[in-house]
């Protein structure tokens, strides 16, 4: 009997310092990721690379929350803003199953993708200036 995984988010290598408007579904995000065999799968090449934005030098859009991309992005991009970068280990489930996708995706497969954000709705990374003045006011109002 195999045993249940589930969708493994580990942190967040950089955060934006704020945005208006975290992810959800519905919401239209730009990503550039590159896309590996997690080195703890059981299937597949650990650490091999399957995919990237960058090798095409073009951001990846698509809306989150409407089945567009593997489960494991739906779920593990929720409350994300413009400028976080994450570490998405995706389980089989919740990515190409025992299906697997390609010649380079074999099923049983665990996923990782390091994935960074440049866009929701339009919305891109705020200038250093705008982040620095929307952390002084979120500081001013907090000394009311």
């Amino acid at each position: 009997m195999r045993s249940t995984t589930f969708l493994i988010v580990v942190g967040l290598s950089t955060t934006a310092i704020a945005c208006d408007h975290p992810a959800a579904a519905g919401d239209r995000l730009s990503m550039n990721y590159v896309g590996t065999i997690d080195a703890s799968s059981q299937a597949g090449v650990p650490n091999s690379k399957f995919d990237s934005s960058y090798d095409r030098n073009q951001a990846f859009d698509f809306t989150l929350g409407q089945g567009e991309v593997i489960s494991g992005w739906d779920k593990g991009l929720l409350g994300v803003c413009p400028g976080d970068s994450k570490v998405l280990i995706i389980p089989p489930e919740d990515g190409y199953g025992d299906e697997g996708a390609g010649a380079d995706i074999p099923g049983g497969a665990t996923l990782n993708f390091q994935v960074s954000v440049e866009a929701i709705n339009d919305e891109h990374v705020a200038s250093a200036d705008d982040a620095k003045e929307k952390v002084n006011n979120a500081l001013l109002r907090g000394k009311r």
